[in-house]
Parts: structure tokens; C-alpha cells; sequence
């Protein structure tokens, strides 16, 4: 049932139940009650999650812990032989982990729903037919069309899951539909639950004028369907009209509205209804994504490279320690956004998780452990989401009792995905059977550890809305590389069959040696780093930042910073720069082409002369290339303003700019 209350007490249902009993005959009661039915789905039997205690079933009443099936809602049966409920009561057009829809009548017995008949979405109506049920003597109730306002109602259905109960009130008054005014609500005062939707209103004659839909939020008042309306209906037809707003998760400006309509050929089997409405439902969805997609994607019309071609964003370089997702504010800017809160849990062997959330997605890096290669875990992506689960702290409710989910198990699926910055992202899915959800998770191996986006939602939700939001945002999405000497090697020694390289690291190669000195190719740069410069060991740290660069050969990442320390923690520490910077375009805004201009003009500290603070020694030197210019640094712990300059000579000499 829509937009319902949540609670009705035993007693309110249990005083309306004797005004039943007082306006209704003995004979009507019976008609009534024998003809009306649980609607029930099957509780999912297997639960492949780990917990970090034995679940405390014992909480839960007695009744629901043994019942094997979930009470979703209400039907009735009427004299063509047919079963009536509220479309929303099934939602056809909705994924779910649940697919085995029965009517359960007051003896306990179960019968599967069989075929659909026919349905109207906008109407919120659905007849089917079950099996193995047979019709009794003097079997359905009848149809009445004609009503009266301030007449006696009475409500029937499965209130809270506890049995078919009647209750009384008055038909107030009609509504029109919102959309067009194409028919009028019945509104009624008579009380309902969520388990009363699609069950029927009945007059004092026991007649059905109705069928229960759904609940005003701000008033006492209920609304059912006339069953004048199921005849305004296409036969053998389903028919869908579904308006809703969708959202991207990072444009901030705009909402967009688009309605899905489509009809359906019946009767079919539930489940085969059920996957071809599904399917259309998601046809639907991807056609209007990837309408949004041609305005705002960085290939889009109204795309950042475009509409921030002259500012810091497609100008500067970015080397942030939370990945950054570009966003569109609700001012119409382009800009970088990242949580604003980001917690850190510590692991063990020096691993830590820190997450953070935004635009309705989680979003964490996890830096590996220590005794853990990048591969371990692009080969175990089980062990990801474990570890990702000590950070988030995910539990079931059992009764009044929260019980935190230690493992998800394996996932349910594993697929890659390739964003438009030739980096392959690992996706994965994992079920939550009890709940009917999933937890969608795109995964990006980096370096020193794993940034993630994901969702935890139901089972439609993640198959037809955030299945097409986190691709979508993976292309927005700005990380740093960074990792020890030894994470360095690991990561660019990792086989394509196991893990692409990124586009930005296609020939990179990383070396090191105590003796020999050390060697890479990276993004812009392939240099050689002496000996007499700095020793590069394990545990010191390489780091390359991006730029983005739109010509001719299309929009991409380029690492244009890198920066290698050695002998960290030493007197001898040292750090190597490398900056490739592109000349604005002409129409850049002040800052940026200032920023450009203090480079070439060599002002200090870029004057190529040794320049010392309280505790190191730094030297800068910049080569004006036209369409870009490099600047090269050396930074060495102590004074060494006397040997700076002629070391740095030695850096520029060792590199190649491409």
C-alpha cells in the first residue's frame, strides 16, 4: 500500500472488527471473509551472510519466526472466477529476489499465483489467476458501481500480516487522480493498513465498490479504486504509466522528470510477466540515462570540458588524498567535490579504510596491508568487501536486537567496467537475501590500495537505477597514484589478464636499485634518478598527479606530476619533482594564466637557484617548451645550497618529456 501509516493498534483493530459485526450480517461476514486472502511471498530459505554472533530468533514472535512466508498485502476473489489485489501489492515491473507470489487463505493453505490477466499501473489494479484452487459453493464476491457519499463502508484485507479483518467507516468523498483528473479516488475513512492494499471495500451488502490502494499521509483518510475503472482497462493488457523524478548523483542543479509507459501483452505466467516487464521497465530506463548522459558526461554538451574549458578544473593538475568526483553545484558549476566527513579505521599489517559518503553513494579507499598485494585482492574481491564491511558496520534487525554483518560471502556477480579514462573498474554484487537487497560495488585497484564506489539498496533499486548512477560516475571521478617503491612494482607487474593497465600507465615501467639508481616511465616523465641524487628503496614513496588535456585525440588523464622521495626518514631524505604544465588557452580566467606566467617567468622560487628554509633545501628550475613547460625540483633535508644546483642539473638531464 502507498504512502501508509506504519502502526494501528491490536485494540483500534479489534474495536472496528465488533462495529463490523454490529452493520454487517452473519451470512455477509462469512461471504466476505471466504473470499478474501493473504497475498504471500516466500521467505528466501538460504542466507549466505556470517555474523558476528548466532542470530537471536528467539525474538522474534513466534507466528512470524515460523511462518515461511512474507505477508505483502490482500486479494479477493470475485464471481468471473478471478483474483483481484492492488498492482503495487505484486510490482511486476520491480526486480526482487522474491518470485514465489501465493494467496493464502484463513486455514493456512497456499496457492501460487498462476497467470496474470490483466493490470493498470496508474489505476493500481492486477487480476490473476492461481493454481491447485479449487472454487467453493456459492464461491466470489460481486461488483457494485453505483455508491453514495456518507454511506457505510467497510474495509477488508490482511491488516499487519495478522489475518483478514473488517472495519467500518464512511465513504467520504472523491478525489481526482493527480495526473490528468482521468478519474476520480474513492476516499474513506474506514481503517487500513499496509496489509489492506489490494483488498476490497465493501458496502453493507457485502458488494465490493472498491479496491483498497493507498493512504493519505496527512489526514485520516484512505483511498480505493471504483471498479467502474477496471472495465476503462485494455483487456488481456498490462498496462504501465509511471511518472517519477530521476536523479545523477552529481549533478546538483536538476532534477528529471520522465514517465515510463508501456503495455504488455497478457496472459502470461507471473514470472514471465514479471521478466518482460522488468525488461521493458529497464529498456526504458537506460534510453533516458543515456539521453542525460549525451548533456552531461565529459563527452556531453553540457560537459565539464566544455563548460569549464577556461578555468582551475581543465587547467590545473590534481593530486588529491580522498579521490575527488567532479560535480555539477546547484549553482551550474563545474567543480570537485568529496565527503565532507571521512572516518578511518585501522586494520591490521598497517591497513586502514577510510569512507565517507555523498550523493547517496559510499565511497572509501582502502590502503592494502602491508603482507598484501594489489593482486591478492583483485583475485579475492570477497576479502574487499569483508574489509569494507568493519568499516561500515552493517546489521540485521532481529526483534528489538541488532546483530552486525561480519562477511556478505562471494559475490553473486563479477564483471569489469572500462570508464571513459581507459581504467577498468572491478564490479561486483553481493546479496542480501533477508532483506531482498544488494550491495553494488565498483572497485578501482590502485597502487597502494583500492578506492570504492557503491550502493546498498533493494534488489530493483541496485538493477535499475544505481546500475546505471555508478558507471556514469566513475568517468568523473580524479584519484592521485601513489605507493611505496615495492607497491610500485607489484602493481605494474600485475598480468593484463588479471588486471588491465590504466591508459595513463600503458608503458610504465618502475626500477629501483641501491647501486645502479633508479628508472621510470610514468605519465609524461621516463627519467633516471642517480645514485648521488637519492637512493630509492622499498618503503619510499612515488606519487603522480593528473591533468586533463581535450585535443584532437579526445579527453583524457595524463599523469603530468610525479614526485620521488628517497631515503625517507633519513637525514638523507630527498625528493625528485617532476610538473609538465600546458599553456592556458587564451581565454583563461586571470588565476590560471598567472599561475602559468610565474612558472615561465622564472620568478622565485623557480629561478633555478637554491633557495633554504628552517630544515631543507630546495631547488626548481623551469624550461619554457612553448605549448607547455617543465619544471623540474630537488628537494634534500639540510643545507645543501652549495651541491643543490648542480644535482638538479644533473635530474633535468635524465628526462625525457613526452
Amino acid at each position: 500500500m502507498k504512502k501508509i501509516l506504519l502502526s494501528i493498534t491490536a485494540l483500534i483493530a479489534m474495536t472496528f472488527g465488533v462495529y463490523a459485526e454490529e452493520n454487517l450480517s452473519p451470512e455477509v461476514i462469512q461471504k466476505i471473509t471466504a473470499n478474501v486472502f493473504e497475498v504471500v511471498c516466500k521467505k528466501p530459505e538460504a542466507d549466505n551472510l556470517t555474523y558476528e554472533r548466532e542470530l537471536p530468533l528467539e525474538r522474534i514472535p513466534y507466528k512470524e519466526r515460523m511462518d515461511k512466508y512474507n505477508s505483502i498485502g490482500t486479494a479477493f476473489l470475485m464471481k468471473d472466477g478471478n483474483f483481484y489485489t492492488a498492482h503495487h501489492v505484486l510490482r511486476l515491473e520491480r526486480m526482487s529476489q522474491q518470485t514465489e507470489y501465493a494467496i493464502r487463505d484463513a486455514e493456512g493453505n497456499v496457492y501460487p499465483v498462476k497467470d496474470i490477466l490483466k493490470f493498470a499501473s496508474d489505476r493500481d489494479f492486477t487480476i490473476f489467476s492461481v493454481e491447485g484452487f479449487t472454487l467453493p459453493e456459492n464461491y466470489g464476491l460481486e461488483f457494485e458501481k453505483n455508491y453514495q457519499k456518507n454511506s457505510v463502508v467497510f474495509s477488508a484485507g490482511n491488516a499487519q500480516g495478522e489475518g483478514i479483518v473488517l472495519r467500518n467507516g464512511l465513504l467520504t468523498s472523491e478525489t481526482p487522480e493527480n495526473t490528468s483528473g482521468a478519474w476520480n479516488w474513492i476516499r474513506f475513512s474506514a481503517a487500513a493498513n499496509p496489509g489492506n492494499s489490494g483488498g476490497p471495500l465493501v458496502n453493507t451488502e457485502g458488494k465490493v465498490i472498491g479496491i483498497i490502494t493507498m493512504k493519505n499521509s496527512t489526514e485520516n483518510l484512505n483511498y480505493a479504486l471504483p471498479v467502474a475503472e477496471l472495465d476503462k482497462a485494455q483487456d488481456s493488457t498490462g498496462y504501465f504509466h509511471l511518472e517519477f523524478y530521476y536523479n545523477l548523483p552529481n549533478i546538483e542543479k536538476e532534477k528529471f522528470f520522465h514517465i515510463f509507459e508501456e503495455k504488455i501483452a497478457l496472459p502470461l505466467p507471473i514470472n514471465e510477466a514479471r521478466e518482460k516487464a522488468f525488461t521493458a521497465y529497464l529498456n526504458h530506463t537506460q534510453k533516458f540515462v543515456d539521453s542525460l548522459k549525451k548533456r552531461f558526461s565529459p563527452s556531453g554538451t553540457e560537459s565539464f570540458p566544455i563548460k569549464e574549458k577556461y578555468n582551475e578544473l581543465m587547467n590545473g593538475f590534481w593530486n588529491p588524498n580522498f579521490p575527488y568526483t567532479i560535480s555539477l553545484n546547484d549553482k551550474g558549476e563545474w567543480t570537485c567535490m568529496y565527503p565532507q566527513k571521512v572516518s578511518t579505521l585501522n586494520l591490521e599489517d598497517n591497513a586502514e579504510i577510510n569512507i565517507g559518503s555523498m550523493q547517496g553513494l559510499a565511497m572509501s579507499y582502502l590502503v592494502k596491508a602491508d603482507n598484501t598485494s594489489i593482486e591478492e585482492y583483485i583475485k579475492n574481491p570477497k576479502r574487499v568487501m569483508d574489509e569494507l564491511a568493519k568499516a561500515y558496520q552493517i546489521s540485521r534487525r532481529v526483534g528489538t536486537e541488532r546483530v552486525t554483518v561480519t562477511s556478505f560471502g562471494e559475490p553473486t556477480s563479477n564483471t569489469t567496467h572500462t570508464d571513459c579514462f581507459g581504467r577498468t573498474w572491478i564490479v561486483t554484487e553481493f546479496a542480501i537475501p533477508f532483506a531482498d537487497a544488494q550491495i553494488l560495488l565498483y572497485t578501482l585497484p590502485l597502487p597502494d590500495g583500492l578506492y570504492t564506489m557503491g550502493a546498498i539498496a533493494t534488489t530493483h533499486d541496485i538493477h535499475n537505477g544505481f546500475n546505471f548512477d555508478i558507471p556514469y560516475m566513475t568517468d568523473f571521478v580524479i584519484t592521485k597514484y601513489i605507493g611505496t617503491a615495492k607497491e610500485w612494482k607489484e602493481y605494474l607487474a600485475i598480468p593484463e589478464s588479471v588486471y588491465p593497465r590504466h591508459t595513463a600507465l600503458k608503458d610504465a615501467y618502475f626500477s629501483y636499485d641501491s647501486k645502479k639508481g633508479t628508472k621510470f616511465k610514468i605519465g609524461s616523465f621516463e627519467a633516471e634518478i642517480p645514485v648521488k641524487v637519492t637512493v630509492v628503496g622499498d618503503k619510499d614513496y612515488i606519487s603522480g598527479g593528473i591533468s586533463f588535456r581535450n585535443d584532437e585525440a579526445g579527453l583524457r588523464q595524463e599523469i603530468t606530476t610525479v614526485s620521488v622521495t628517497g631515503q625517507r626518514r633519513t637525514n638523507n631524505e630527498s625528493a625528485v619533482v617532476y610538473s609538465k604544465q600546458y599553456r592556458p588557452p587564451e581565454k583563461a580566467r586571470k588565476s590560471v594564466t598567472e599561475t602559468y606566467e610565474k612558472y615561465t617567468s622564472k620568478t622565485i622560487p623557480y629561478d633555478g637557484n637554491p633557495h633554504e628554509d628552517e630544515s631543507s633545501s630546495h631547488c626548481y628550475n623551469v624550461i619554457d617548451h612553448g605549448d607547455y613547460a617543465v619544471i623540474t625540483g630537488l628537494i634534500k633535508k639540510g643545507s645543501h645550497s652549495k651541491t643543490l644546483q648542480k644535482l638538479l642539473s644533473t635530474v633535468e638531464s635524465k628526462v625525457k618529456v613526452k
